[in-house]
């Protein structure tokens, strides 16, 4: 029975390392297996985006979600590059600063170690062998799925957006904005918004 559920489990692990999208995939295997990288995709379920025709350069990827990907890498010449992928087409890559992937380098086993928690309203408690807890949750959360490959270790992280926000009564919003992923997070954020 051990192997069966080993069996069940390793299409999940995998899944989480790979991107969504093939063609994200397929530009990662024509880089340099010493090249560090790491990229961030973000769904958006339930979105309706609008797509002019003469922006389609692939067959556009059916899911029940907007899909888009911000991956970051390092050439062989040390240059820094970012390229964004969508659901039916991609932007060329430019040149970018290296903090990004510096921060990830210099915190990987940091980030490899933490965890995003959920929205948590109040502390677990427990009565005889049930453990409760008081989690929010909202519908249609935006989800961020981070994946890295640092010297050749791969790994990957996720969380919803919902996560980072409090209402005045996530007793976990402390905990995740002082996580070193949720620094690159907002260092990411906040180039997009310059």
């Amino acid at each position: 029975m051990k192997f069966l559920f080993f069996i069940l489990l390793f299409p999940s692990i995998l899944f989480s390392q790979n991107s969504v999208n093939p063609n994200v995939n397929a530009f990662i295997d024509s880089l340099d297996s010493k090249i560090n990288y790491f990229f961030v995709e973000k769904t958006h379920p339930g979105l309706i985006v609008g797509i002019k025709k003469e922006y389609i350069k692939y067959e556009c990827i059916k899911a029940d979600y907007y899909l888009s990907t911000d991956l970051y890498w390092e050439d062989l010449n040390l240059k820094s590059w970012k390229k964004s992928f969508y659901s039916c087409s991609d932007d060329n890559s430019i040149e970018t600063n290296s903090e990004y992937l510096n921060f990830a380098e210099k915190h990987f086993e940091t980030i490899r170690n933490e965890e995003v928690l959920k929205y948590q309203t109040k502390k677990d408690s427990v009565v005889g062998d049930i453990i409760y807890g008081g989690y929010k949750i909202k519908n249609h959360q935006a989800t961020k799925n981070y994946v890295f490959r640092i010297n050749s270790e791969m790994n990957s992280k996720n969380f919803e957006d919902f996560y980072l926000t409090t209402e005045g009564d996530n007793i976990n919003f402390d905990h995740n904005q002082n996580l070193r992923l949720i620094e690159l997070h907002n260092l990411i954020l906040n180039q997009k918004s310059e």
